[in-house]
């Protein structure tokens, strides 16, 4: 386990938390809803997980508007 994983398990462990984890990519962009468990070995359990993607034939502005909007929505939900 390398130092920041075993720090953001630390922080987590102190306080209820729900996290939205991004794997940034331009084509595709990865996400995921984690929620603290502590009945869980890792102390976390996923909630939902997903992908974003985008056209290459799209110009850079529409894509990165594209990401965000639908980063938005998954936060909104």
């Amino acid at each position: 386990m390398s130092w920041k994983y075993g720090a953001i398990l630390s922080i987590i462990k102190l306080f209820k938390m729900i996290i939205l984890g991004i794997d940034v990519g331009l084509a595709t962009t990865g996400w995921s809803i984690l929620k603290k468990d502590p009945s869980l070995k890792n102390g976390m359990s996923l909630i939902e997980y997903g992908v974003i993607l985008t056209s290459s034939k799209s110009d850079l502005g529409s894509r990165l508007k594209n990401i965000y909007e639908r980063v938005l929505q998954i936060i909104k939900e």
